[in-house]
């Protein structure tokens, strides 16, 4: 500080002394207590900062500027720490280019990201599954990318219609030697709030009956019965060399039972939470008996059609890219454990509560 800077600021120091009615010894505790607020606010940016750098899993241009919120109630899993790194299951996976993934939802958002992830980072083969394959997103990139064109197979699914379901599992029987390696249940349905949906209903009076049934069987029955049907094919032989088979439910926070401190979504927290038990369910009977892992993730809120609606409320640095979501995702599943299969994480790879 200039000695011309000074002179102003402690007569302007002594004004508020003499307004407060401080002595000379009071003043210096005021000047005191002020630079202990100020190395402590600057020490708790710097924690934050660390804490930040310390869950994202990568170099990302975006960097995001709050951890995950606080939560009530208490996960039953631990977390997934990043700094282990790829396990050697997932190292083998993603080395081999007989693997077999299948996403749902590709047609857009965070199913298509995890299309184009996929693709970078594995040497695998890809079912991607849209409603309307003809015309969508991924199609385009496709077009754009002819040399990623031959490891892609677009498939017509709608996850309310169990025969779309039934072919699917066909294809993956005789195209692809009955084989699975990963199974990513993408697809999901919120609503915009009323403008032209019932859903997400803040109050019970919004509830329709009909809104509901298409809640779950988009986020809940769809998922289910993709695990079921596919669920042979996951399965890893005895004495086969193949790495542990993955299925990864996207789920939300909202659909935390224990967490839910807000209300409203009804038919949107309520198919997330039966996800969220069948997830724990389904990984009991599957992890050790046919080698394949489950895992229920929240992205966080991630710039897609689905959050759009709801994103004028979303302050700067906690709307994440599409590429930054499904980054994290991803090496969130390449560095799980056994012990985390049947868990519910979010983007950051912390635990949370049923």
């Amino acid at each position: 500080m200039s000695a011309g800077f000074q002179g102003p600021m402690r007569l302007y120091s002594q004004t508020i002394a003499r307004q407060k009615g401080l002595s000379r010894f009071g003043l210096d505790k005021m000047r005191e207590s002020r630079v202990d607020r100020n190395v402590h606010s600057l020490a708790s940016k710097r924690r934050k900062t660390n804490l930040i750098e310390r869950m994202i899993s990568s170099n990302s241009d975006f960097i995001p500027s709050e951890p995950p919120p606080s939560f009530a109630g208490t996960p039953v899993f631990k977390d997934i720490e990043f700094s282990r790194g790829t396990s050697k299951e997932a190292q083998q996976r993603n080395a081999d280019p007989k693997a077999v993934f299948v996403v749902t939802g590709a047609s857009r958002g965070i199913g298509c990201q995890y299309v184009k992830a996929l693709l970078e980072r594995t040497n695998g083969r890809i079912v991607a599954c849209c409603r309307l394959p003809s015309t969508n997103d991924l199609k385009d990139y496709l077009d754009s990318n002819p040399h990623y064109q031959d490891r892609v197979t677009l498939t017509q699914l709608d996850l309310r219609n169990q025969d779309t379901i039934d072919k699917l599992a066909n294809v993956i029987e005789t195209d692809f030697e009955g084989r699975l390696d990963g199974l990513f249940n993408v697809a999901g349905l919120l609503g915009d709030g009323g403008s032209t949906t019932p859903g997400p209903e803040r109050t019970a009076s919004n509830l329709d009956r009909s809104w509901i049934t298409t809640s779950f069987e988009v986020n809940t029955i769809g998922p289910m019965m993709m695990c079921q049907a596919l669920m042979p094919y996951l399965k890893v032989p005895v004495r086969s060399d193949r790495p542990k088979s993955i299925v990864v439910n996207m789920s939300a926070r909202v659909g935390s039972i224990s967490d839910n401190g807000l209300g409203g979504w009804y038919s949107y927290r309520a198919s997330k939470a039966a996800l969220n038990q069948f997830t724990r369910t389904f990984a009991l009977e599957v992890t050790k008996r046919n080698q394949t892992w489950v895992i229920a993730l929240h992205p966080g809120t991630t710039n897609t059609g689905l959050s759009k609606p709801f994103q004028k409320n979303v302050k700067p640095g906690k709307l994440f890219p599409v590429e930054f979501t499904v980054n994290q995702l991803l090496n969130l599943v390449d560095t799980m454990e056994e012990h985390h299969s049947g868990g519910f994480y979010d983007w950051a790879g912390k635990a949370l509560p049923f």
